[in-house]
């Protein structure tokens, strides 16, 4: 056995493979600096660093290896085998490099082109969604019906996108921008809302009495009233159509819809036109502090984890049978026509301090898993006496694990069941509360 070929083989191997570690590194190192950059970073030309250096050393130990081993190259011997064996073996790991590099390569470009694409498909949807949202504003009600529904697809588009944007919680959060732009125009103030009843009527103005026979202004004030008239229906239908999206996509038969997990802010709105939002699921807060309902709000069937309806105003029937609550604000809530919470479900606090009904209550059948409120320090609820005592209905469910606590109250020889605690009045008169004992 010669030593000078293992000598050589050596120090070829070692120079190799120091100078391709040190100098050509093939992977980054896994310390990283205060910008969180490797500290050593792969080295752009490494792949054909790395293809020269196994080249060269496969070419060296296939030379040498037989010679430092004596192995003869005659034709009984095994030097030719050897030899040709070692030079198969590093083409195979040469091979395996290229193929690898191969594919980093079409995987890196494949995640470029991902890229490219998202952005490409994020920037035109909030292209769509500038558009859209200048829709709203525009005069004309058709441009603006089409603004909502760019806005709704874009909402649907969000949330079924999970190739682009792959978290939920960041498809949400795009699809609660929409909807908070949804909710402000409907929070948005309608002059001609504070008309609607006399504009949903016929025009009842006459010529001699109310423009003393001057046919110019009983014209004028004809076609204005006309106008007005169709721009408060075109703005109605605008409205429904968001409400209506809205509650299609918060039903999914008692499970989430697929809006359910979106907050709705409602505060102060003005519903000029008839909510329907029956069966409906809001799974996260759904506030509509200070809304005025001046025609009829249907919630009957539908689940509410963070219900906030307190200082609301209900000028027609309020309809929640069936009705599912987690929390429940109705605190300060004027019901001037009938208030229906017959089979309703409280699992957590209701709370109906300083509320006023005017008509027929009913909490028949509700059940309570926490004991309501229908007083407290700030104030106590209000009930007509105006109403027929068999109106007030507060027979909860014989299941229920708390109650409506009631008790009797008069005046002028009628007597009442209302929650104890709250207090009778004249929805006719004076501010003047008729409180427990009074008569």
């Amino acid at each position: 056995m010669s030593v000078i070929p293992w000598i050589l083989l050596v120090i070829i191997t070692a120079t190799i493979v120091i100078t391709l570690l040190c100098k050509y590194p093939a992977w980054d190192s896994k310390k990283k600096d205060s910008n969180g950059r490797p500290n050593k970073p792969r080295h752009e030309k490494w792949f054909y660093a790395w293809i020269i250096g196994i080249a060269v050393l496969g070419g060296t130990w296939a030379f040498f290896l037989p010679i430092a081993i004596n192995s003869g190259f005659g034709k009984d011997d095994d030097g030719a085998a050897l030899r040709q064996a070692l030079i198969y073996t590093t083409g195979g790991i040469l091979g395996v490099i290229t193929l690898g590099e191969t594919h980093r390569k079409n995987t890196l470009e494949k995640t470029k082109n991902d890229q490219d694409h998202t952005r490409q498909v994020h920037a035109e949807r909030r292209s769509r969604y500038t558009t859209a949202v200048e829709q709203l504003s525009s005069d004309k009600a058709s441009i603006r019906l089409g603004g909502v529904y760019t806005l709704v697809g874009l909402v649907d588009e969000w949330l079924s996108d999970e190739k682009t944007t792959p978290t939920l919680e960041e498809r949400r959060k795009e699809g609660q921008v929409i909807i908070n732009n949804l909710c402000a125009y409907i929070r948005s103030p309608l002059p001609l809302a504070e008309r609607a009843e006399q504009l949903d009527k016929d025009y009842a103005k006459d010529l001699q009495n109310d423009f003393d026979g001057d046919i110019e202004k009983f014209d004028a004030n004809k076609r204005a009233f006309a106008r007005d008239k169709a721009a408060l229906e075109e703005e109605r239908q605008v409205r429904e159509s968001i409400i209506k999206e809205i509650h299609e996509r918060l039903q999914d038969f008692g499970a989430l819809g697929l809006w359910s997990e979106f907050d709705y802010d409602f505060s102060n709105a003005h519903f000029f036109y008839p909510i329907v939002f029956t069966n409906s699921y809001f799974d996260a807060s759904s506030r509509f502090f200070g809304a005025t309902f001046t025609q009829g709000a249907y919630f009957s069937g539908t689940t509410f984890t963070h219900a906030n309806f307190s200082r609301a105003t209900f000028t027609q029937g309020a309809y929640f049978s069936e009705a599912t609550f987690t929390h429940a604000n109705f605190s300060g809530t004027t019901f001037t026509q009938g208030a229906y919470f017959s089979r309703a479900t409280f699992t957590q606090g209701a709370y109906f301090s300083e509320a006023t009904f005017t008509e027929r209550t009913d909490f028949s059948g509700a059940i309570f898993h926490s004991e309501p409120s229908f007083t407290d320090v700030l104030g106590k609820a209000r009930f007509s006496y105006k109403v027929i005592p068999e109106d007030y209905r507060f027979e909860v469910d014989p299941d229920s694990p708390c109650k409506i606590e009631t008790e009797e109250q008069e005046y002028n020889g009628v007597k009442f069941m209302i929650p104890k605690g709250a207090i009778l009045f004249d929805p006719d008169g004076s501010s003047e509360q008729k409180d427990d004992n009074d008569s």
